[in-house]
């Protein structure tokens, strides 16, 4: 494999398959190599998958207040409604 076809390959595969898909593919072409270091093994470790940035789920004070209404027992809350 050239290191054309192996970033042709990346580029396509991370187009249509999860992050985790192309991560186990790397590190499966990373395995192979080194047990047969060709000079593509400096390319495979250029090779990073980005990891996914979500936001945290922030809820509004009504639904907060919803939240803390239906705890029935009144020491288990830990804010005041």
């Amino acid at each position: 494999m050239t290191e054309e076809e192996l970033r042709r390959f990346f580029v396509s595969l991370t187009r249509r398959r999860a992050r985790s898909t192309v991560r186990v593919h790397l590190f499966a072409l990373r395995f192979l190599y080194r047990l047969q270091p060709p000079p593509l093994l400096l390319t495979l470790d250029l090779i990073r998958v980005k990891r996914a940035r979500y936001l945290p789920t922030i809820l509004s004070h009504e639904e907060v207040r919803q939240l803390l209404a239906h705890i029935r027992r009144p020491q288990a809350r830990m804010a005041p409604c």
